[in-house]
């Protein structure tokens, strides 16, 4: 398969490796797109795996809705349990790396009947994340969060600058170049940096 639908917005994926293999669903995060595994997806295809990589709402201009609430937890939810449905599938080894870590999470939660087995990735489980947000530092470190909330002032951000400043902190988490030029380049469009930014938005 190379795409699902669920309610109107339709979704890429990457669907390859081994036909009849163990499906792997792999979840990008921000402010990345299913190129993100690309390094990681043929080491997985040697083992005989399967591995499908949505390119998530909010990334697509195929999934991009306009609305904060579209963009809650319950519908990214949704829209994992649509590609395992779409792909006839029961069960998955479900992998998330940043946002896509929270939503690994928030499925293997939710949904433990879909999934296999559970890769979270630079993601901390939601409790000890609200745990460490009221008694350590972590919360002045994820101001950003509050400063996504306000409308527009964010997306004006990154076209003033604020993609270079995100270009040198990829780079100095040791991204190679190509993959810190791509994922800036996710938001360069307007419709997809409002897209990205709505998943901060939707927490609330």
């Amino acid at each position: 398969m190379d795409q699902f639908e669920r309610s109107g917005p339709t979704f890429p994926v990457r669907d390859l490796g081994a036909v009849g293999g163990d499906p792997v669903v792999l979840l990008h995060g921000f402010p990345q797109d299913a190129s993100s595994y690309d390094d990681v997806v043929p080491h997985l295809h040697a083992q005989g795996l399967r591995t499908l990589v949505p390119t998530q709402r909010g990334y697509t201009a195929t999934a991009l809705p306009d609305r904060r609430r579209d963009y809650r937890m319950s519908e990214l939810v949704g829209d994992v349990v649509a590609l395992l449905d779409a792909a006839g599938l029961e069960r998955t080894h479900l992998v998330g790396h940043d946002w896509g870590g929270a939503l690994a999470w928030a499925v293997a939660g939710v949904r433990p009947d879909r999934v296999r087995s559970l890769t979270v990735l630079s993601t901390p489980h939601p409790a000890a994340m609200s745990a460490a947000l009221l008694k350590s530092s972590q919360g002045l470190k994820s101001w950003y969060m509050a400063f996504f909330q306000l409308p527009l002032l964010p997306e004006l951000a990154l076209r003033q600058g604020g993609q270079a400043r995100l270009a040198r902190n990829l780079s100095r988490s040791g991204l190679p170049p190509a993959h810190v030029a791509r994922y800036c380049a996710t938001l360069t469009d307007r419709g997809t940096a409002t897209g990205a930014l709505n998943w901060y938005r939707g927490l609330p």
